[in-house]
This record gives structure tokens, C-alpha cells and sequence, in this order.
């Protein structure tokens, strides 16, 4: 029986049943143990679901206190979400006591698509079920996420890493996955803006391949950004457009590539967040060092970067390249939090940094690449720093997965709040975290 299972994992012919069948039973039991390890990093979710932040006071309150047709297309902040406003339209269906249930139930669906590419990919990266396991491994446990867990308001990261994933597939032959890819890149391009940053990944590939497909998909990417763009232009006024642009300096740039990238995968949550308070001390009290050390990390994050790329071939390299320096530079440019310093804080603004540590915990799996022609190599020595600066994300992530964080602590009982709402309309109703509300207004 432990063989028969074993060989399972293997590409090699199994016992007793067909390739098929065995790719489907891998799957469909991988995907199930993702599931699961969702579920139970804290059942709360689940068992009493919540809203969060924005999903609930504004795209929820939009849904319940207008027609279908305006909350499903309308902007926030700004630009569409349209992920959120899609999953807050469905949750005005069922009582309202059990709405923050659809949004947690959708935001599951985006999170456990990844896996699912991965399981199903036909690209050469994902060609053994080892590299599968551990490319899920890194999804689920390497990047911070508590801030973005089981909401649908910050599924647009989700949608981000999808995008980045179809880019690193072949294009589709099957008119199904065509079809599926084309809807999850229209998805992720209308949910926020961060799908579009790869825009000019997808127009790289589409210009190598000489794919019609791939074109398409890039089209379809560009389609997005202009609704975007001109949603932006046009609700400037009404969104505090002003603030979504800061320039970053490079000493703040390259701290925060370590305090909540490369440090944070070898030290660990706890250990990176004291070292980034000291260097955010720093910036305070002593701005010349803090520019000298900042200028000196990024440096030595840019040449680590290059060194841990090395035993990628070359397009494959500038893919993950280019994909890291745009999901960690331009939404750090882009957002609204204005004072760039925060972001040094690890743990801090997690939406932000999920993506990029998500391509940056890939790039040191496809780095491995042992050879046993010459064992003492720049090569062999290049895997096995990937391997150990992986290995170390993955311990400190899988340590820090069930940690309850620090929101847990206040966690309103939506029930209760309906039931108070029910009693005075005039209630606002508590969600997370703290200082969120969100404003019903009774329908006819």
C-alpha cells in the first residue's frame, strides 16, 4: 500500500491505474489538504465570519442599499474591485445574518485557485509532483497574510498571483482552460489594478511566443487597464486621487525589500519586525544612517536577487525579475499610506508584499537545480543557497501559520450586531477591525 502510494508522486507508470486517473486522485487529494489547511489555521472564519474593512462598509452597505446593476460596477476609492463587488452583491441574497459567510466562502474560491493552476499546469516548471507540493507550500505558508485572509476586499493579490502563473503556463490548447484563463485575467484586471502592472510581462511573452493566444491574453489585460485608467481619471475627484501617488526613496525601498522580503524569509516575523523597529528608529533619529544603510541593502538585496536568479534561463529570469521589482515597487508607490516609512514595519500592509514574496519564494524553488556532473560548482552552490533561504521560509511561515493575530482579539458577532440592527436601524454595525462599521438602511 505505501509503495502503490508513493509511486503516486512519481512520472513514472503507476500500479493499477491510468496516468488519468492518477493525475485526477493527486489533484483532487492535494487540493483537499489546501483546503483544509485553510480551514483550520483558524475555524473562526468559518464558524463565525466577518466582514473587513472596505468589503463591509463600502462594498457591502453599496450592495444592500442599491440596485444590483449599480453595486456590481460601481468604483470604490476610486477604481473597481470587482471581485468584492461581485461577492457582496451574492452575500444580499441569503439572510443578512449569514452575508459575511458568501464573501469568506468567495474569498476562498480566489485563494484556492493558485493551487489548482499549479495542479493542473502544463508548464514544464510544475513537471513533478514535488515541485507542485512545495510550489503550494509557499503559496499557502512563506508570504504574511493575515491581512489579506479569507476577504474578498484584498482577493485582488490572489488575482495577482493567478495572473503571473497563467503568464508562467503555456498557452492553452483545451478551448476550456483558454476560456477559464481568459475569465480569471478579466477577473483579476477589473478586481484592482495590480494584475495590470504585468501588462508588459504579457506583452514580453506574447512577442517571443508568437502565440494568438497569448496575444489574446494580453489584450484582454490592456482591455482592463484602460477601464481602470479612466475609472481613475474619472472619479479623481471623489477619491483622493492626490494620494495615490508618492514617490519611494531607494534607502526606503531597499529596507523594505528585507524587512518584509529577504530578511523576513530568513529571520523569521519576529525577528525581522525588531530588526525593522530598530531601522525605523532609526529613520527618526538618525535619517543619514538610515540613508546609508537603506542605499547599502539595496544593493546587496538587488546582487542577492541576481545570485538566487542565476540557475534560471534567461527569459525565465527577467520574468521573475520584472514581476518581483513591479509587485513590490508600484503598489508601494501607489498606495495611499503616504508616510513610506510604515511600510518598513514587517507585518505591517501585507497586501502589499504577498505577491512579490510569492514570486520571490518560486524563484528559489526553480533555482534548485542540483547537477551531479560536477558536484562542486557556482551552479550546485547557487541551489543549495536557494535551498537553504527556501527552507528557512518555509519553517518560520509553517511555524507562524497558526499564530492568531492581533485583529482576532476583536471580532464582533455579526448575528448579534444584525439583531441589534434589527431592533434600531439607526445601528451601525461593528465589523473588522476595529473602527469599522457598516450602515443598512431598511429595505422597502
Amino acid at each position: 500500500m505505501n509503495d502503490s502510494f508513493i509511486k503516486l508522486f512519481q512520472n513514472n507508470q503507476p500500479i493499477g491505474i491510468s496516468g488519468d486517473l492518477r493525475k485526477k486522485t493527486m489533484v483532487l487529494f492535494i487540493a483537499l489538504l489546501a483546503i483544509f489547511a485553510i480551514y483550520f489555521r483558524n475555524t473562526r472564519y468559518f464558524t463565525e465570519p466577518r466582514f473587513w474593512a472596505e468589503e463591509g462598509t463600502l462594498h457591502f452597505a453599496y450592495s444592500f442599499n442599491n440596485a444590483w446593476y449599480q453595486a456590481l460596477f460601481q468604483p470604490q476609492v476610486g477604481y473597481l474591485n470587482f471581485w468584492p463587488n461581485l461577492a457582496t452583491l451574492l452575500a444580499t441574497l441569503p439572510p443578512l445574518p449569514a452575508a459575511p459567510l458568501i464573501t469568506t466562502f468567495m474569498a476562498l474560491i480566489v485563494q484556492i485557485v493558485p493551487v489548482l493552476i499549479i495542479l493542473w499546469s502544463n508548464s514544464p516548471l510544475w513537471e513533478s509532483w514535488y515541485r507542485k507540493l512545495l510550489g503550494i507550500a509557499i503559496l499557502l505558508f512563506v508570504p504574511l497574510t493575515n491581512e489579506g485572509w479569507l476577504n474578498t476586499i484584498n482577493s485582488y493579490t490572489y488575482f495577482a498571483v493567478i495572473t503571473f502563473l497563467i503568464l508562467l503556463d503555456q498557452p492553452p490548447q483545451s478551448p476550456v482552460r483558454r476560456w477559464l484563463y481568459r475569465i480569471l485575467l478579466f477577473l483579476g484586471g477589473l478586481s484592482g489594478t495590480l494584475s495590470c502592472f504585468l501588462i508588459p510581462l504579457f506583452i514580453f511573452k506574447a512577442y517571443d511566443e508568437k502565440n494568438k493566444e497569448r496575444l489574446i491574453q494580453t489584450l484582454l489585460l490592456i482591455a482592463c487597464a484602460f477601464i481602470q485608467v479612466f475609472l481613475i481619471v474619472s472619479y479623481k475627484s471623489t477619491a483622493n486621487f492626490g494620494q495615490r501617488f508618492h514617490l519611494i526613496g531607494m534607502a526606503t525601498f531597499g529596507i523594505t525589500m528585507w524587512t518584509q522580503g529577504i530578511g523576513f524569509f530568513v529571520l523569521g516575523l519576529h525577528q525581522a519586525d525588531e530588526w525593522a523597529r530598530t531601522l525605523f528608529a532609526m529613520a527618526t533619529h538618525n535619517l543619514g544612517s538610515f540613508q546609508m544603510w537603506g542605499r547599502i541593502l539595496l544593493i546587496c538585496g538587488l546582487t542577492l536577487l541576481l545570485l538566487l536568479s542565476s540557475n534560471l534561463p534567461l527569459k525565465l529570469r527577467v520574468l521573475f525579475l520584472s514581476g518581483y521589482g513591479v509587485l513590490m515597487l508600484l503598489p508601494m508607490m501607489f498606495s495611499v499610506i503616504q508616510d513610506k516609512y510604515a511600510l518598513i514595519d514587517t507585518g505591517l500592509h501585507q497586501r502589499i508584499f504577498f505577491a512579490p514574496n510569492i514570486l520571490l519564494g518560486w524563484m528559489l524553488l526553480f533555482g534548485i537545480r542540483f547537477s551531479k556532473i560536477k558536484l562542486i560548482s557556482f551552479a550546485n552552490l547557487t541551489s543549495l543557497f536557494c535551498a537553504l533561504v527556501l527552507g528557512a521560509a518555509l519553517f518560520w511561515g509553517i511555524k507562524n501559520y497558526p499564530e492568531i493575530w492581533f485583529v482576532s482579539e476583536y471580532w464582533p458577532d455579526w448575528k448579534t450586531e444584525v439583531a441589534t440592527w434589527e431592533n434600531n436601524p439607526n445601528y451601525a454595525l461593528r465589523i473588522q477591525p476595529e473602527g469599522w462599521v457598516v450602515q443598512l438602511h431598511r429595505r422597502p
